[in-house]
C-alpha cells in the first residue's frame, strides 16, 4: 500500500526584478513554508528552478550556481541573501509618523456614504477610522499619542461627535462607528445651509453709490508760469498753492504787468552822443 505523497502549495513566479511590489526576502520565505517537513533539502533547491520565470534575472542567477552552493540550503539560502539582501527597516521619527497619519484623508462628501470594499460595503467614515487605526498600529502607538493629529484634519462634520481624548485606537474606531447615521446627515445638511449663508452674506457685501463716496478734494488750478523778467512778486507760488486748504477759495491776485511788444515806442536815451544824431548834416564847401 503505497504512502500518500503531501501536496505542495505553488508560489507565484519569481523574477528577481523587485517589480509590482515583489520582496524577494518575503517570497523564499513563503518558498519554503510551502514545503511539507518530508521533503530534503536537494528536493527544494531542485524545486526551486521551476519557480523561476524564463528570461529573468533570477533564472540567470541560478544557473550560474556551483555546486558547493546548491549542496546543501544554507550555502543556497546565502548565496540568494547575497544577490538579494533583505530590506533595511527604517525608524521614522514623528514627525514622519504625522505625516502619514495626515496623508489618510477622509472628506465631507465621504461621511455617511457606502463604499465598495472587496469584502462588502462599508461608511466611509468607519471605513476611514479603521485606516487610521491600522495605521497608528502600525508605528506601534497604542494610547493614541498621534490623536491630536486625526482631530485636527478630520472634517468639522465628524469632529463635534467625537472625545477629545481616547485610551486606545480601538476606543476610537468604536466610537466612530457609533455614531447615528441621521444626526450625521443633519449635520451635514446644517453646514451646508450655514456655509450658503456665509457666502451669500459676503456677494452682498453693498458698492458705495457715487453720491455716498467720499467727494474728493478739489485742486487748485495751475499757476500761471510767468517768464523770469515779467513775474510779479506777488504772484502765488506752486508751493503755496498746495497749502491752501481745500474748502477755502484763492484769493485773486494783482494782474501781472502786460510784456513788452513791438508796437510800444521805444524809450530814446538821452544822452549827448544820442543827440548829436538828429542834427542835420552841415553843408559841404
Amino acid at each position: 500500500m503505497s504512502s500518500i505523497v503531501p501536496a505542495i502549495t505553488p508560489q507565484p513566479t519569481f523574477y528577481g526584478d523587485y517589480e509590482k511590489g515583489e520582496e524577494p526576502t518575503n517570497w523564499i520565505k513563503n518558498y519554503l513554508l510551502s514545503f511539507p517537513p518530508s521533503y530534503t533539502e536537494a528536493e527544494r533547491i531542485s524545486r526551486f528552478e521551476l519557480q523561476c520565470a524564463a528570461a529573468s534575472p533570477i533564472k540567470a542567477w541560478f544557473t550560474m550556481l556551483t555546486t558547493t552552493e546548491t549542496a546543501l540550503w544554507a550555502t543556497f539560502a546565502a548565496a540568494f541573501k547575497k544577490c538579494w539582501p533583505p530590506p533595511i527597516q527604517t525608524t521614522l521619527t514623528v514627525a514622519q509618523k504625522k505625516d502619514q497619519i495626515q496623508s489618510v484623508v477622509l472628506t465631507e462628501e465621504e461621511i455617511r456614504v457606502m463604499v465598495e470594499e472587496d469584502r462588502g460595503r462599508e461608511w466611509g467614515h468607519i471605513k476611514w477610522a479603521m485606516k487610521i487605526a491600522h495605521t497608528a498600529l502600525g508605528f506601534n502607538d497604542m494610547q493614541c499619542h498621534l490623536l491630536d493629529v486625526v482631530l485636527e484634519n478630520m472634517p468639522e462634520v465628524l469632529r463635534d461627535f467625537l472625545a477629545d481624548n481616547y485610551s486606545t485606537w480601538s476606543d476610537f474606531e468604536t466610537n466612530v462607528g457609533k455614531i447615528s447615521g441621521s444626526k450625521l446627515l443633519k449635520a451635514k445638511q446644517q453646514l451646508t445651509t450655514k456655509k450658503k449663508l456665509r457666502d451669500s452674506g459676503c456677494s452682498k457685501t453693498a458698492t458705495p453709490t457715487p453720491s455716498q463716496q467720499t467727494p474728493q478734494s478739489t485742486l487748485a488750478p495751475p499757476p500761471y508760469c510767468y517768464g523770469y523778467r515779467y513775474a510779479p512778486s506777488n504772484a502765488v507760488q506752486p508751493q503755496q498753492i498746495s497749502q491752501i486748504p481745500p474748502n477755502q477759495p484763492i484769493q485773486p491776485t494783482q494782474p501781472a504787468p502786460q510784456p513788452f511788444t513791438m508796437m510800444q515806442t521805444p524809450q530814446i536815451l538821452q544822452t549827448p552822443q544820442a543827440a548829436a544824431l538828429f542834427n542835420a548834416p552841415a553843408p559841404i564847401n
